[in-house]
């Protein structure tokens, strides 16, 4: 009766021994895989990172060439009204000989539309 107590005892104490030792090795295979996620989430946060900077350098440079265009809109409607007012000038100061040329000149342009 002892040596099948003792057997039991050894029986249990190995299958013990072996579902400790499967669990160890499921458990460091969590491990690694706990890792994996792990690493591949910092992987991903430094990607969203990188993306995160591209778009407010995308978003800066947008706003400083929307300020540059409307800078060069600005230049340009002065640079207009500057020669619209120089027209006028021209005109308000035109001798009779400069009429006639220019009425003579517009005609001429209309003929040309027309036909």
């Amino acid at each position: 009766m002892a040596d099948q107590t003792l057997q039991f005892i050894i029986t249990a104490q190995n299958n013990a021994k072996q579902a400790f030792n499967e669990a160890k090795n499921q458990l460091k295979d969590f491990e690694k895989e706990t890792k994996d996620v792990s690493d591949t989430i910092k992987k991903m946060t430094a990607g969203f990172a990188v993306v995160g900077a591209a778009v407010r350098a995308f978003g800066v440079s947008s706003i400083k060439a929307a300020a540059d265009i409307e800078t060069q809109k600005i230049g340009f409607q002065t640079l207009l009204g500057s020669m619209a007012v120089s027209y006028t000038h021209l005109r308000a100061h035109e001798t009779v000989l400069d009429l006639v040329c220019r009425l003579l000149l517009e005609k001429k342009k209309r003929k040309k539309q027309t036909i």
